[in-house]
């Protein structure tokens, strides 16, 4: 497998050389200035050195600190929020992966990411662990990519932390989360986009398929961080808008549809792109999408490229592994396959609802308008076995095919609800062919349930709650949803979501 190779530098040594106070214990036993990257420095990586690091005190690094224009995004002042806290002892086991010595990481590092198979992340994506794109990421992307293991250590240190400080504080019966102790996984994610700087700097010309995983990877990962733990959509949106121009540079999606022409993308990539534009649908503020997609310069659009790649990443989830894929792992493939279609064609219409405008502007909006409504009815009667599975009770909701199937029918009542919401902006009189009563009714009998039996996953149904936020009629309701909304604002409200709070629940979180 190629592993990247970092652009290199001249060596500074001799009685001259300032020395190193902070850096790792090769570059101050050569005197020569260390440039602090971890786990490796760079003078190392280029010297085929061992970096070891004997004491590790990490700079105090500015939130605020400009790095590379593609990936700082405004310059505000960042904050992280920790997620609420879990019992994660009771059924968890560290297992450390065995990584190269070029990554000589401290015991706090290698807790973290041993701790990263467990994140609430790797959990709403769903899949088995041992078969999932997150493990290969894990286990043969991380150990031959320092910027790679750098975000995984981000986003570990970051929950983790935030987990073990909101449990000192409850057993403190202390209320305040002032105090929670981000750095560790920010001064993980500030190094990441240090190096990423020269990784991408250096990514001239053709690419190997490993660089572009590697490349996509720490992308993702950089999304992921600042959807979860961000302040704003501001750094979501950017480090979206990277991963697209990055394929756009490289010219790794080509125009769909045309004779001979196929998405010349690493499976694994595609799979990473196809959760980034899910997430790009879910940060429009005030019911506006930024189309980042064509802002990037892709003649493709962007739900044509958003299908294909969902199609080709469910057909091809076994050639990202080098060896055989068993075949329960494809029969999981296959149980949840309709599920997730059903969450595509979601995620589709949704897309053409947000781009649709707020006021009337003639005869066009209002054919845009039944087209959808009639697009909306047909998902309706194609996946109505999935609808009819939801409503009956079900004694074991933490089964995976029944849980796909809850979060996708979910996700269908509330882009229900959603339409009926845009169409009610219109100022249309007549009554719409689908029942948004019912749809509201539907999604609150799966949220109720999924809270009473699965509270961790409701992260995977946070849209539905904030379109019911708005829409639901019966004030008891409304208030429980807005109430769960408030309390577990960091563990399914993530920050870069306010922007659909401000419009549809007008919530002050």
């Amino acid at each position: 497998m190629q592993q990247h190779t970092r652009p290199s530098m001249k060596v500074m040594s001799g009685r001259n050389a300032p020395r190193s106070r902070t850096g790792c214990a090769t570059c101050r036993t050569r005197k020569i200035k260390c440039d602090e990257t971890h786990p490796s420095c760079i003078r190392c990586v280029n010297a085929q050195m061992q970096c070891e690091w004997i004491c590790k005190t990490p700079r105090k690094v500015s939130r605020s600190r400009p790095v590379l224009k593609a990936l700082r995004g405004p310059g505000l002042q960042r904050t992280y929020h920790p997620l609420r806290p879990r019992n994660i002892y009771g059924s968890m086991h560290f297992t450390p992966l065995s990584l190269p010595d070029s990554h000589c990481l401290s015991s706090s590092e290698r807790e973290y990411f041993a701790f990263f198979p467990h994140t609430s992340m790797v959990r709403w994506l769903g899949k088995p662990w041992q078969w999932a794109s997150l493990h290969y990421v894990y286990s043969h992307i991380a150990p031959h990519s320092s910027v790679v293991t750098r975000m995984i250590l981000a986003i570990s240190a970051t929950e983790l932390e935030g987990i073990r400080h909101m449990e000192r504080l409850r057993s403190d019966q202390m209320s305040s989360y002032d105090q929670w102790p981000g750095e560790a996984g920010t001064a993980h994610y500030q190094s990441a986009l240090r190096e990423f700087q020269l990784i991408l700097s250096n990514s001239q010309g053709s690419l190997s398929p490993y660089e572009v995983d590697e490349i996509s990877t720490a992308f993702f990962l950089m999304v992921t961080y600042e959807y979860l733990f961000g302040q704003d959509s501001a750094a979501v949106e950017v480090h979206i808008q990277g991963i697209y121009t990055f394929l756009k540079a490289h010219d790794l999606v080509p125009r769909l549809g045309e004779p001979g022409q196929r998405v010349k993308l690493p499976v694994l990539t595609q799979q990473l792109l196809l959760f980034v534009m899910y997430a790009n649908l879910t940060i429009c503020k005030y019911g506006r999408l930024r189309q980042l997609w064509e802002e990037a310069g892709h003649e493709s659009s962007f739900i044509s490229t958003m299908d294909e790649l969902f199609y080709n990443s469910r057909t091809s989830q076994h050639a990202i592994w080098p060896f055989e894929y068993p075949s329960e792992a494809a029969l999981d493939d296959i149980s949840v396959f309709r599920p997730l279609e059903l969450t595509n064609e979601c995620k589709k219409l949704k897309y053409r609802l947000l781009l649709m405008p707020q006021t009337t502007r003639g005869k066009s909006e209002w054919l845009l308008l039944d087209c959808l409504e009639q697009d909306l009815c047909g998902i309706g009667k194609r996946y109505q076995d999935l609808i009819i599975m939801s409503q009956q009770p079900h004694s074991d909701l933490r089964n995976r095919q029944l849980q796909t199937i809850y979060f996708a029918v979910a996700e269908y009542h509330a882009t229900t609800v959603f339409f009926c919401y845009r169409r009610s902006l219109l100022g249309c009189m007549s009554s719409p062919s689908v029942s948004s009563r019912d749809a509201v009714n539907g999604a609150l009998s799966i949220i109720k349930e999924l809270s009473t039996v699965s509270p961790s996953c409701l992260g995977r149904v946070h849209w539905p709650m904030i379109v019911l936020a708005r829409c639901m009629e019966d004030s008891q309701d409304r208030q429980w949803i807005r109430k769960t909304l408030i309390e577990s604002q960091h563990t399914i409200v993530f920050p870069s979501m306010r922007g659909w709070l401000d419009e549809m629940s007008g919530l002050d979180l």
